[in-house]
């Protein structure tokens, strides 16, 4: 496991020099510079001083060596392809058409359930991606009705339809995965940054390092489960989407792409 910092900043600032001092060389336009540094390189103590001192926007990433993702009972499935808008997309429009919520009561789905299918401008475009998210939409994966009929279905795990938005009609080329049940908690969450909110309590994504291992052992059927804990900032908040390793293997195996795995840690 390897947890990466990438620091951006304007060249003018003493950052810039310091990191120049220490060996690093910057990259970026000739305004902002950024560098990729990781939590292992020698100097990582010396640049962490730098980060605590100076306070940089950075971003954080961790990348996981195959055994760990292939040792992990638990993952957290995440996208890597959002294919357009869920519709209609007007002021977050298709909230109130696809949750049981008002944008005014609950912009962010906090707390919300879905209660007609999303609807969509039309087919998509799948060219050589298999599985895909819409944008503004993190907690929903939607694929090919022959992948769902291959890869997922055989674990139990059912579909529902998408709409066409300006007919009302089902697509032909694309099915929504539907979560078998609620996970159970992830364990010590609580130990992990996170904010109180009207509806309930949102934590902070995770990402330096694993998730934590679920706090119990689920029902050995489910394999395709939506977590009880909400994630996100800002206006955004959901939840995160838990499979199983024997759906994970399944999906390699299929070679489906545009979906990526973070584990949870082992109970």
């Amino acid at each position: 496991m390897i947890i990466w910092h990438r620091l951006a900043f304007d060249h003018t600032r003493p950052i810039a020099t310091e990191l120049k001092d220490l060996g690093y060389q910057l990259k970026g336009t000739s305004g902002i510079n950024y560098v990729m540094i990781s939590e292992s390189d020698p100097q990582w103590n010396a640049v962490n001083k730098l980060i605590e001192k100076y306070t940089p926007p950075h971003l954080i990433g961790t990348e996981f060596t195959r055994d760990e993702i292939l040792e992990a009972k638990w993952l957290h499935m995440w996208g890597r392809w959002d294919h357009g808008y869920p519709m209609p997309d007007d002021d977050f429009g298709y909230v109130r058409h696809t949750y049981d919520c008002s944008w005014e009561e609950n912009h962010s789905c906090f707390g919300a359930v879905q209660v007609n299918p999303f609807r969509i401008k039309g087919e998509p475009k799948w060219g050589k991606k298999h599985i895909m998210q819409l944008t503004w939409v993190n907690d929903v994966f939607f694929t090919q009705p022959a992948i769902w009929e291959e890869v997922f279905k055989p674990f139990g795990i059912d579909c529902m339809p998408v709409l066409k938005h300006s007919t009302g009609e089902e697509l032909k080329t694309v099915v929504q995965l539907v979560p078998q049940i609620t996970a159970p908690a992830l364990a010590d969450i609580d130990a992990y940054p996170h904010e109180q909110l009207e509806r309930g309590t949102r934590y902070s994504y995770i990402n330096n390092g694993p998730y934590p291992s679920l706090s119990a052992t689920p029902d050995p059927s489910a394999h395709y489960m939506m977590s009880k804990e909400y994630f996100g900032s800002g206006g955004a908040s959901n939840r995160l989407i838990i499979i199983s390793s024997a759906l994970r293997e399944a999906i390699d195996n299929c070679k489906l792409k545009s979906v990526a795995f973070v584990p949870l840690k082992n109970q």
